[in-house]
């Protein structure tokens, strides 16, 4: 008995002591050393937008970052709160710097890194650009186009011009060759003609793209510029991709020139050279219109003149594809009579009795033949007409 008495007050003790000992011990390690894990960054191209995220460990968030030593390329920031390095690169350079990442303990950690911005590739070609035409203008008056803005070129292009003078920006109008930038707004001008409903054009080049700004002077008084309605005849079943021209119409009903224009195509005056431009065109002269038709079978282009106010539009149609009658024929005929022969090819719908022109179909419209609904195109029935007879 002497001996389980010593034991047990030695295992309580034990316990208890072991109990008051884990009492003041924590569960939460320490956390890891802060440090900033991106190594390196890419580099960048002047004018292209630039974006990466810096990124931290350990330490304990959230963190903040600086640039605490050098600066980062011009046209480039870094956010503070999360340390993302943006913008568009402005100068070609390689720039050194450190930054420090510092978390909610404030505890900081630094890294040297450094972002080359190489030039970009020079493109002086810009965007397509126009100028609206003026109408009715006075005879022998300075006329101004409307403002364009050059867009699309990262490097000074060469800008000239003929028939006038060009502003940049809204400087002094020059007529002599020079350089625009991109961002830099033109503006053209011209003086009008001395005579009543004619044309004055000025053709503005930047870097190999030209537009043209036409000013027509107003009609005499009394002048009649409004000429009688005409009409080209549409042509159908043309080949792809080639140039179609119109019948020629010619002008009545007008006393004194009159504006003409296009869209989609060219005109020719009198059997001349086909333009595009706008120009004037007087009573008694003949006009055709031209287009390239399109790179599509049974695909319509379409060609609007406009002589004084007045329109008309030629249209082209391209070839339908070609039909494989053989194979349409099987993929419609079971049991068709062909000149007294059975059919025996086992193909639906049936079209028995098929053995001449089949007339009682019409061109895009459905049709009931023996029980079917049938839709065929002009050139199906003609390809089917001619297998049938043939066989």
């Amino acid at each position: 008995m002497k001996k389980i008495s010593i034991v047990v007050p030695f295992l309580f003790i034990f316990l208890v002591g072991t109990m008051f000992a884990g009492c003041g011990s924590s569960n939460n390690p320490a956390p890891a050393a802060l440090s900033v894990s991106t190594a390196t960054l890419p580099n960048g191209t002047i004018g292209v937008a630039y974006s990466q995220t810096l990124a931290a460990t350990g330490g304990t968030s959230p963190y903040t970052w600086a640039v605490t030593v050098g600066t980062l390329p011009a046209g480039l920031t870094l956010a503070g709160a999360t340390g993302v390095i943006s913008g568009t690169p402005t100068t070609a350079a390689t720039s050194t710097f450190t930054v420090t990442v510092t978390d909610a303990s404030s505890a900081t950690a630094s890294q040297s890194l450094s972002i080359t911005i190489a030039a970009a590739g020079v493109d002086t070609t810009p965007d397509p650009f126009s100028f609206t035409a003026q109408a009715d203008v006075t005879l022998s008056t300075v006329i101004t186009s409307n403002t364009i803005t050059i867009a699309g070129i990262n490097s000074p292009a060469p800008i000239s011009i003929t028939g006038g003078a060009y502003s940049i920006n809204g400087g002094a109008f020059t007529s002599t060759d020079g350089t625009v930038s991109n961002g830099q707004t033109v503006a053209v001008q011209h003086t009008s003609s001395a005579s009543n409903s004619t044309v004055t054009t000025t053709t503005l080049t930047i870097g190999g793209v030209s537009g043209t700004f036409t000013s027509t002077t107003v009609a005499a008084a009394g002048a009649d510029t409004t000429p009688d309605p005409f009409s080209f005849t549409a042509q159908t079943g043309v080949a792809l991709s080639t140039v179609i021209t119109s019948n020629t119409i010619t002008v009545a009903g007008i006393n004194s020139p009159a504006p003409i224009s296009i869209t989609g195509g060219a005109y020719s005056i009198n059997g001349g050279a086909f333009i595009s431009t706008d120009g004037t065109v007087t009573n008694g002269q003949t006009v055709a219109v031209q287009h390239t038709s399109s790179a599509s079978n049974n695909t319509v282009t379409t060609t609007t003149l406009t002589i004084g106010g007045v329109s008309a539009a030629f249209t082209s149609t391209t070839l339908a594809a070609a039909v494989d009658a053989a194979a349409l024929y099987q993929s419609l005929c079971a049991g068709c009579h062909i000149l007294g022969t059975v059919d025996t090819t086992g193909f639906a719908p049936d079209l028995s009795g098929l053995n001449t022109v089949p007339s009682n179909f019409t061109p895009g419209v459905a049709t009931a033949h023996n029980g079917a609904t049938i839709t065929l195109s002009a050139a199906e029935i003609a390809a089917l007409s001619e297998y049938v007879l043939a066989n």
